[in-house]
């Protein structure tokens, strides 16, 4: 009888550890989530080292992609990587395709007539030369 006049209907105590059953589970989803969140941070973490990584790697192929063209310019001109230089020219944009020739033909020749390397920056109307000092 004791037990009775102190306890919970039956239907609201089940009532009641349903809510506490719900609750539980929420927060075990809670749970879940924040790993997740954190495991997605980890990752993002990594990719962001690993893009670092590619760019240090591209910046160092580049570098010596230069190193390579420089050597094979100077063995095209029988000259040594160290008698090569570099001269910048201007040119108005709007001229820079009189330059450049059809499809390029007109660097082409005078690459091959001269012995130099011709790099042309449209954006900015700089031609760059490079080649020994005889060329």
């Amino acid at each position: 009888r004791d037990r009775t006049s102190r306890s919970l209907p039956l239907s609201q105590e089940k009532a009641l550890i349903r809510q506490i059953d719900g609750v539980q589970k929420q927060i075990r989803m809670h749970d879940d989530v924040e790993r997740h969140q954190e495991l997605i941070r980890r990752k993002k973490a990594e990719i962001e080292s690993v893009k670092d990584a590619l760019r240090t790697t591209n910046a160092n192929i580049s570098e010596i992609e230069e190193a390579l063209s420089k050597v094979e310019l100077a063995k095209r001109l029988g000259c040594s990587v160290s008698d090569l230089i570099n001269r910048e020219v201007d040119c108005p944009v709007e001229k820079l395709g009189r330059v450049i020739g059809k499809h390029g033909a007109t660097i082409k020749a005078i690459e091959e007539k001269v012995g130099v390397h011709i790099d042309v920056d449209k954006i900015h109307g700089k031609i760059h030369v490079r080649g020994n000092e005889s060329a």
